[in-house]
């Protein structure tokens, strides 16, 4: 696997002072289709839908990968809010280190 790309770049989109933010929203199960989108010029994220797209949790374990190493931010709709399945899906990334208290946080405030 290549290596990830280094810095959020969707962050780095929200923190522009002018302009937009590209990026798209995969329901389709393939990490062919992830790395395609994110190497799409200008992308600067890619969500993956968990919750209504027909990606299960291999799925996702193989898109987030090919997303973050063709330099785009992976995001994550998960199908729920328990927090053992937010913990399962965040867990072995290194790409953004919150807890699951932060995340409660930020999902209910935006904080």
């Amino acid at each position: 696997m290549a290596a990830m790309a280094s810095g959020n770049t969707f962050k780095m989109a929200l923190d522009k002072s002018a302009g937009s933010s590209l990026g798209y929203w995969q329901m389709t199960p393939s990490a062919n289709i992830s790395r395609m989108l994110a190497r799409v010029p200008g992308c600067d994220w890619i969500l993956l839908d968990c919750e209504h797209g027909d990606l299960d949790d291999r799925d996702m374990r193989e898109c987030v990968p090919a997303i973050a190493s063709s330099g785009a931010s992976p995001i994550v709709r998960i199908p729920s809010t328990e927090p053992w399945l937010i913990k399962r899906e965040i867990e072995p990334w290194p790409l953004a280190p919150v807890s699951i208290a932060d995340l409660h946080l930020l999902t209910i405030y935006g904080v």
